[in-house]
């Protein structure tokens, strides 16, 4: 997390989303215009824990500055910054994926899907569905009570306390 925190400035920005969920791509193609304005960004994985394929992704970031967000076609024109791209390092590779991601059409969509989807978790008995009911001794029983420092159920800092008579 402070790998993605120090280099994309927070954990809002798509790029450190990513790099949480898949790891660190194995190529990343970065569109410069000058030192500080890079307006996209093109990360290729061989595939990472979560999808077993290959993927890319295309990062854009209005004026080339900002929080970058993931690219999907036909959600947003990236002509006019494919335009200004050309110019820059690395923007005719801009313009060759981005061709060659229009060509793949709804099977670049159902991938971008896969890869985008919030993790599941991979053993569901290790993600708790909802807190224990409490004991029904404690409804019934004079002797036993809730702490007022319990959130729920079997967490908090003292537990159950039993009074003696």
């Amino acid at each position: 997390m402070a790998y993605a925190r120090s280099n994309y400035g927070g954990l809002t920005d798509a790029r450190s989303q990513v790099l949480l969920i898949h790891g660190e791509p194995n190529r990343i193609v970065q569109v410069r215009c000058t030192t500080t304005r890079i307006p996209a960004e093109i990360w290729v994985y061989q595939g990472s824990d979560r999808v077993r394929f290959r993927f890319l992704l295309i990062f854009v970031r209005a004026r080339g500055l900002g929080e970058a967000r993931v690219w999907v076609p036909g959600r947003g024109d990236i002509r006019g910054l494919m335009e200004g791209a050309k110019t820059c390092i690395n923007g005719h590779l801009l313009e060759d994926v981005v061709d060659q991601v229009r060509g793949l059409g709804g099977d670049y969509s159902s991938q971008l899907a896969r890869v985008l989807a919030k993790p599941r978790p991979r053993n569901e008995s290790g993600w708790p569905r909802s807190p224990p009911r409490p004991p029904t001794c404690l409804r019934r029983h004079p002797c036993l009570k809730q702490t007022s420092s319990m959130t729920s159920w079997g967490v908090g800092s003292s537990g159950l306390m039993v009074e003696m008579p």
